[in-house]
């Protein structure tokens, strides 16, 4: 569990180095847009990014990501932060959500699975720093690969649901994002891994 010193710091020190984002996705052919028909007939679309090369990171750092980058200032977004003993979820909009199991650690997802409404309890990451894996000995991120956050984000009044891809060794020693996507539909679930 991280202090509230050990918090102050953490946001003071993304702030004055600036966390490391992503480019700006649909500015190069990596952000796919894959469109179909629900049962209703209404247009679904999953908006997918590969973060190319993945993003690893072995030192204290974070990684920020917006699932919908055409959302204004911190809204939507997600940090993925490497300390030195764990790797946590966070973001600095209250809208955004993390998918997590019954001890409030956020879950991690086989491909295939469902993310949605009644897909389990979601709650804000807002400056939450949600533990993925603390010290090999606290998470359900501890020595995964190709495993998938649960994420949504609010827009416009409607729920938006998407996914991240991480690899995290045991210890942990490093994260890897591999690539994210959502649904573009208001209030669509998506499966873990569509898209890619």
């Amino acid at each position: 569990m991280i202090t509230r010193t050990g918090l102050l710091f953490a946001v003071l020190f993304c702030l004055v180095t600036g966390c490391t984002s992503e480019d700006t996705p649909g500015d190069d052919d990596d952000n796919d847009d894959d469109t179909a028909d629900d049962d209703t007939g209404h247009e679904e679309s999953t908006v997918y990014t590969d973060v190319d090369p993945d993003v690893e990171y072995t030192e204290w750092d974070c990684y920020v990501f917006k699932l919908d980058s055409s959302m204004p200032d911190h809204e939507g977004e997600f940090y993925v932060w490497k300390h030195p003993d764990n790797v946590q979820i966070a973001s600095y909009d209250e809208n955004s959500h993390v998918l997590v199991d019954g001890g409030g650690l956020p879950m991690a997802l086989e491909e295939g699975a469902e993310i949605g409404e009644t897909s389990g309890t979601w709650t804000s990451a807002y400056l939450a720093y949600l533990a993925l894996n603390n010290w090999g000995a606290e998470g359900n991120w501890i020595g995964v690969t190709d495993r998938f956050l649960g994420l949504r984000f609010l827009r416009d009044g409607s729920w938006y649901y998407g996914w991240a891809r991480l690899d995290i060794d045991e210890p942990p020693t490093h994260f890897v994002l591999k690539d994210y996507a959502y649904q573009d539909a208001p209030g669509v679930a998506i499966d873990a891994g569509a898209g890619m």
